[in-house]
């Protein structure tokens, strides 16, 4: 128990604040709500010993106080008791200004300021001899400041306008621009010698990378080229061997149904309490309706239609939105599967995520479902021990494609006329992109040769 007198020297509204963000983070356990306790009860303490008589403590809380109590912490506990008492406290006064009780938050606001080594970086700064100096040090790198920066801006920004979220481009032509930077007089004109310097930062990266950042760059160079027919475009035989073709795994349905038994016996964890039954119906949902991971992570209650038994999904890959019908039986999954989730006190709100995460209190990183995904692939054997090799969690994408592609060749469908509905189930930009899931199988190669015989004998 916190002692009694640091409670009593706190105004009953400040102890009604810290029990509000206390107890709103329900994942806690009962011991860390403790620690939460203690160190907020301390921050406000030390507040209203440096704030004036009659005057409102919350008024004395910016960036200078802040750094002086930071300091004085630093000086009576080590940087590995203070940063997580600083990320407590980031929090707690998010929490502040949310409700409206406190303007801004300035430790969010150096955060913001200073991004380069987040909370760890600035506390580190902020106790150390020379916080201005270090702090200096943490600014965000300049983007796009060569004399090519404003050109390479525009270039994402068409490609953007046509669709494509460009992001991976970006960060390559952005990393482009800090090389060209690198120069004492940053050229403005490209060459082979700047070429080459270049991809020889990447001589140990995988054949796929190198391949990647020199096209990004040679993309950039012909769209230069438009502008002016004079601009250096560099010759193919500059370019890295291009990654060889990825072929997909297919999971038989005998595998889809052992990876539905083996989500079963995941354990729960505080974070987690139904993550057997979540890992279940997350699976179940990937393979049936051939979304991509990020689509279902981020996918609302309010997404739902119960009466047309459809999702929406909004704004995703290529800025592109569409309706996803479900099966009867999906739909009962779905709602035995929000029952459970209800039961474990998460919020029902339209706008609350399907698939909430306790800890973050937001959508489950790609990682976080990866990651046991691959664990379950390799109690299966259907993974090696070690390494990223074998199955992946988007082949269900890939799956969910070829097991359609089979049914249809079942049915006796027109393939051809068949092929621009799946596009648009998948979401993608053209059907090209599509024909890249369908995978060759024994079964589709099979019905592909009694369909081309039936033609050719009734001739």
């Amino acid at each position: 128990m916190v002692k009694n007198k640091m409670k009593n020297n706190l105004e009953p509204s400040l102890l009604s604040f810290i029990e509000q963000f206390v107890m709103g983070a329900f994942h806690l356990r009962q011991e860390t709500r403790h620690y939460y306790r203690q160190t907020l009860f301390t921050f406000l303490t030390y507040f209203k010993t440096i704030s004036q008589p009659k005057s409102c403590l919350l008024a004395t809380i910016d960036q200078r106080t802040i750094v002086r109590y930071l300091k004085e912490l630093r000086t009576r506990h080590s940087l590995k008791t203070v940063l997580p008492q600083a990320r407590i406290i980031t929090r707690f006064l998010s929490f502040l200004k949310k409700s409206g009780y406190l303007r801004e938050n300035p430790l969010a606001q150096l955060k913001k300021e200073y991004p380069r080594k987040g909370l760890k970086g600035i506390v580190v700064a902020l106790t150390g001899p020379s916080f201005q100096k270090d702090l200096q040090s943490l600014k965000a790198p300049l983007r796009f400041a060569s004399p090519l920066g404003p050109s390479m801006q525009k270039f994402i920004t068409l490609h953007r306008s046509q669709g494509s979220a460009y992001r991976a481009e970006e960060c390559i032509l952005s990393r482009f621009d800090c090389f060209l930077r690198s120069y004492s007089n940053p050229p403005r004109q490209l060459s082979d010698l700047i070429l080459r310097r270049w991809l020889g930062l990447f001589s140990r990266s995988r054949p796929e990378h190198r391949y990647k950042n020199f096209m990004v760059i040679r993309h950039f160079c012909l769209y230069l080229r438009r502008f002016d027919p004079k601009v250096y475009v560099p010759d193919s035989f500059f370019s890295p061997s291009p990654p060889s073709p990825f072929l997909p795994y297919i999971y038989s349905r005998g595998e889809i149904a052992a990876l539905l038994k083996e989500a079963k016996r995941l354990k729960s964890s505080i974070y987690s309490p139904r993550r057997g039954e979540m890992f279940y119906f997350l699976i179940a949902l990937l393979y049936t309706t051939g979304m991509r991971l990020s689509e279902v992570l981020n996918l609302k209650l309010g997404d739902i239609d119960w009466k047309a038994e459809t999702l929406s999904i909004r704004e995703t890959k290529f800025f592109k939105s569409r309706l996803v019908p479900l099966s009867s039986s999906t739909m009962r999954q779905m709602e035995e599967y929000l029952q459970l989730r209800q039961g474990s006190g998460l919020p029902t709100h339209p706008e609350s995520l399907i698939f909430q995460n306790l800890h973050r209190k937001g959508p489950y990183s790609k990682s976080a479902i990866e990651g046991p995904f691959r664990e379950m692939l390799r109690c299966l054997g259907l993974k090696p021990p070690r390494g990223r090799r074998g199955p992946r969690l988007h082949d269900l994408r890939h799956s969910f494609a070829v097991h359609r592609l089979e049914e249809w060749y079942r049915r006796g469908e027109d393939i051809q006329s068949k092929l621009g509905l799946i596009s648009t189930y998948l979401g993608h930009a053209n059907i090209a992109s599509t024909q890249r899931y369908l995978t060759m199988t024994t079964e589709v190669l099979e019905h592909a040769s009694k369909r081309f015989n039936q033609y050719f004998t009734s001739i």
